[in-house]
């Protein structure tokens, strides 16, 4: 389970996903903790300041950590 709250500030520290414009030091508010359904992993929803929807999935190397708002 994430340790994250909905409200969060979060910064992403990795992101797998090669193709995203997020970068280490983007921020975001944590919104859900979600289920991917089959995968053995779940994923953490996050509102990006840019706008972005990606969520970050732990189980394939993505971090994200809280910050001061």
């Amino acid at each position: 389970m994430s340790c994250f709250k909905k409200g969060d500030r979060v910064e992403v520290v990795h992101c797998d996903d090669q193709f995203t414009k997020l970068r280490p030091g983007s921020k975001g508010t944590f919104v859900e903790h979600t289920n991917l359904g089959d995968r053995e992993f779940d994923a953490l929803r996050v509102a990006w300041d840019d706008g972005s929807g990606l969520l970050m999935v732990p189980g394939v190397g993505d971090r994200i950590r809280k910050v001061e708002s």
